[in-house]
């Protein structure tokens, strides 16, 4: 269990740093939403502040409960104290939760932070001060300390930067542009799909965009994918991808997560945040014996001649094979 004056500490920097990112946006989009039944950024920190008000309100039960001294906590929350972070992956609320308001004026978030940086302090010294060894019940991990409430309150305040990158990352992806290609392939849509899939044919349309083209992985729906080429120095490099869905000789979707660099696959950084979620996807049309493949797919503004001189060059090379 960490010190309590590190805890402080640490605490106090999350919010400091909160109120700073509060100050760095305008205040509509503070209140803009990824998508309907997401939070947006407002959101989150009226999260924050609401739950960090309630792990303090056990806190303070637990200094005056002596019922629940031989209980323990959970082992998952165990190696998440000694830790000291919750796991890198979203967390779902109680089905009963109320959604966070909306902010009405950034003042509003930055005072709400204030008045938790105060809390935080008194919080201190109220537990620092107290022999208590008193426990409460959380509701999914059993019984805590008010030392280990306070430590959960600020890994949970931390925690969600990762949320708060997130939602960053989600409205920058709803800037890219949106590409469509089309081509018509005298072959039924069976053939057109397993050509523009197979190993060896897929190599074949794509060294339009790279001569030493290739994937390696399935495109089983929900399997991972790696889009590859040879760089200068003869390395393999390219794209960490998912298969969303693969309907046969209908429709396919991926969407690239990450890179892959010196051996490395990169999915989270500056790297790769400018495209992580892109989406690309194939539909597969057939009418009698010709397959309209329409191709459509995100794409960062700066990519985006590059795409459009590219893609008429690889599906033109996809036609030639199928109709060999």
């Amino acid at each position: 269990m960490r010190g309590l004056g590190e805890i402080k500490k640490d605490f106090l920097d999350d919010l400091n740093k909160w109120q700073s990112i509060v100050q760095e946006y305008e205040l509509n989009v503070l209140r803009k939403q990824p998508t309907p039944k997401q939070w947006s950024i407002g959101q989150l920190i009226n999260h924050l502040v609401i739950e960090t008000d309630w792990y303090f309100l056990q806190a303070r039960k637990a200094l005056v409960d002596t019922q629940h001294l031989q209980k323990s906590k959970s082992p998952t929350i165990a190696a998440w104290f000694i830790a000291n972070s919750f796991p890198d992956e979203r967390f779902k609320g109680p089905e009963d939760m109320d959604e966070p308001k909306q902010p009405n004026s950034i003042n509003e978030l930055v005072d709400k932070l204030e008045r938790l940086k105060s809390d935080v302090r008194q919080m201190t010294d109220t537990i620092s001060t107290s022999n208590s060894k008193g426990k409460s019940k959380h509701p999914g991990h059993q019984f805590l300390t008010a030392h280990e409430w306070f430590q959960f309150a600020e890994m949970h305040c931390r925690h969600h930067f990762r949320q708060k990158k997130t939602i960053d990352q989600q409205l920058k992806n709803k800037q890219m542009k949106t590409l469509h290609f089309e081509t018509k392939i005298n072959a039924p849509a069976s053939k057109v799909y397993e050509t523009m899939l197979g190993k060896k044919t897929f190599e074949k349309w794509t060294a339009e965009f790279s001569p030493t083209s290739r994937y390696q992985g399935s495109w089983e729906k929900g399997s991972k994918i790696l889009f590859l080429s040879d760089d200068a120095d003869g390395k393999a490099c390219g794209m960490v991808s998912r298969i969303n869905e693969n309907r046969p000789n209908d429709f396919v979707s991926i969407e690239h997560t990450g890179i892959l660099e010196d051996g490395e696959e990169i999915v989270v950084g500056e790297k790769v945040d400018a495209f992580s979620g892109a989406l690309e996807e194939y539909t597969f049309v057939q009418e009698n014996d010709i397959t309209i493949l329409k191709v459509r797919m995100d794409s960062a503004p700066e990519w985006e001649e590059y795409f459009k001189e590219s893609w008429p060059r690889a599906l033109s090379k996809l036609k030639e094979v199928v109709e060999r």
